[in-house]
């Protein structure tokens, strides 16, 4: 079975704002994303991205911050939302008006 490199869930929440999950499973190299958002008016992207040195790093008593939110912004130009996404990382991002 082959999984795609990088996996992504566009939504709008109950208040109409568009939101944009993105999912990197390569754990060793990041990936230029190109988001077509032509008709929809977006002229920012930002949020955050949540990724670790490791695919098993976790948070422990003695090192609380290994895994902890960063911010990430897209850049906005002709109708497309491009992201660089780290690997081994989830983020989800604001596309905004």
């Amino acid at each position: 079975m082959t999984l795609p490199g990088v996996d992504a869930v566009a939504f709008r929440d109950t208040a109409g704002a568009l939101w944009l999950a993105l999912v990197n499973l390569d754990p060793h190299e990041a990936r230029e994303v190109a988001i077509d958002v032509a008709g929809l008016d977006v002229r920012s992207a930002a949020g955050e991205v949540l990724t670790g040195p490791n695919v098993n790093s976790l948070n422990t008593f003695a090192a609380p911050a290994t895994v902890a939110p960063a911010p990430i912004a897209g850049r906005v130009s002709g109708g497309t939302v491009t992201v660089d996404l780290p690997g081994k990382s989830v983020a989800v991002l604001s596309l905004s008006r």
